[in-house]
């Protein structure tokens, strides 16, 4: 089962109680701490590891799934998926406004930083962070780790596909 949930912007940060009703069984409360950034990776097995939920980006704009056979190339522009970069100024349950979120962010990639280019909610849903950046130039390989830190607080790590040519990756 999966539970597809959004703490909404106004929530106070610190100790809260979250409890799930589902028809007429409610789950017993669990605690939680609510920081006000706390970036999560989305990952394609849908675990939080192994190869990111990442689109290389062209410069006309489209995307493409980054995996071995698509790798990116360093300095192209990548997306990565996530959620977690913190409150937004309107109602969750609208459509998000797009523009970058003021939380400090960091992307490391292959234990290199990477030039943040956006860091804000995605075009399609509440709740939907990305962050767009530029892969790192001397960084190649098929499992490259990537991760971000948002707030100071270090995300789960994923991997992404780089090859100096993009294109298949070999190594």
């Amino acid at each position: 089962e999966e539970i597809r949930a959004v703490i909404p912007s106004a929530a106070e940060t610190g100790n809260a109680q979250i409890e799930i009703t589902y028809g007429e069984r409610t789950a017993p409360a669990v605690s939680v701490n609510l920081a006000r950034a706390t970036f999560g990776a989305f990952s394609a097995n849908r675990k939080g590891y192994g190869q990111g939920s990442i689109s290389n980006l062209t410069a006309d704009g489209n995307r493409a799934d980054n995996f071995y056979l698509n790798s990116a190339k360093p300095g192209q522009v990548a997306a990565l998926l996530g959620t977690g970069l913190g409150p937004i100024a309107v109602d969750d349950s609208e459509a998000p406004p797009q523009g970058a979120l003021t939380v400090d962010v960091e992307e490391l990639v292959g234990g290199r930083a990477a030039k943040v280019l956006y860091k804000g909610r995605s075009n399609c849903c509440s709740g939907l962070d990305e962050v767009r950046f530029e892969v790192p130039e001397g960084v190649t390989g098929c499992v490259v780790p990537v991760a971000v830190k948002a707030a100071g607080i270090l995300s789960n790590h994923v991997s992404m596909a780089i090859a100096a040519e993009g294109g298949t990756c070999a190594n």
